[in-house]
């Protein structure tokens, strides 16, 4: 994963040719693919209540993002993102009642981002560094690979969950530099963290940290077709 991001950028750099001047546009659309981590505590005590917590305890988290921005203002931008987020190896030392389970995440935002100011030429002509921040709201898919628990009638077994849709909702906020490699295309590299709340009968996470890094490939629509002289 880590790999398939350095190459991303290292095939991007090597194709900036710096005596050429880009143009400004007014449509920026980006897939982007990176990986992250869930933060927090290990355990969660709730009045006492001690149980382990299901998001920060996976290990591994990989992601993918669709996003188009809307170039209003030479600083402000506004757009929209679509994320998919897979987390998986959840693992800690005292306890293994989410072993081998998995979740998935869904998200849109609406997004406004800041970024520098165009310029007609030198270093700022090519790259752009933005700041973004996105209310988020999404769909957390949590699959166990058995019931958590039994339950018994006095005759069998009551079959129980083997997993739930839980909503989650929140904000994030990202940093990040794009770089221009022609005139139709980019490629750019972010890093975003996000903190959003939850609830589900199946764990008793009320809240989850998101931190993710990602790079990827944009597409340039509607060009200004200005070059400055």
């Amino acid at each position: 994963m880590k790999k398939l991001l350095s190459f991303i950028l290292i095939s991007g750099l090597s194709c900036l040719g710096m005596n050429a001047q880009i143009i400004s546009n007014k449509i920026d659309l980006s897939l982007g693919y990176g990986f992250g981590k869930f933060g927090g505590d290990e355990m969660i005590n709730e009045d006492g209540f001690i149980a382990p917590a299901l998001y920060s305890n996976y290990d591994s988290q990989y992601g993918i993002s669709i996003k188009g921005i809307i170039l209003k203002k030479q600083r402000f931008s506004f757009g929209f993102s679509m994320n998919y987020t897979s987390a998986y190896d959840w693992n800690t030392d005292l306890y293994t009642d989410y072993a081998n389970s998995s979740v998935l995440l869904y998200s849109i935002s609406p997004i406004v981002q800041i970024q520098n100011k165009p310029a007609e030429t030198g270093f700022f002509n090519r790259f752009r560094i933005f700041l973004e921040i996105a209310p988020a709201i999404g769909l957390s898919k949590l699959s166990l690979s058995s019931p958590l628990f039994d339950i018994h009638n006095g005759i069998a077994i009551i079959e129980q969950p083997a997993g739930s849709n839980d909503l989650y909702y929140g904000l994030k906020g990202a940093a990040g530099i794009q770089a221009s490699i022609n005139q139709l295309f980019s490629i750019f590299i972010e890093t975003t963290s996000g903190y959003y709340l939850v609830s589900s009968s199946l764990y008793t996470d009320s809240d989850f940290l998101n931190f993710s890094l990602e790079a990827g490939v944009i597409i340039k629509l509607k060009m200004n077709r200005r070059f400055f002289y």
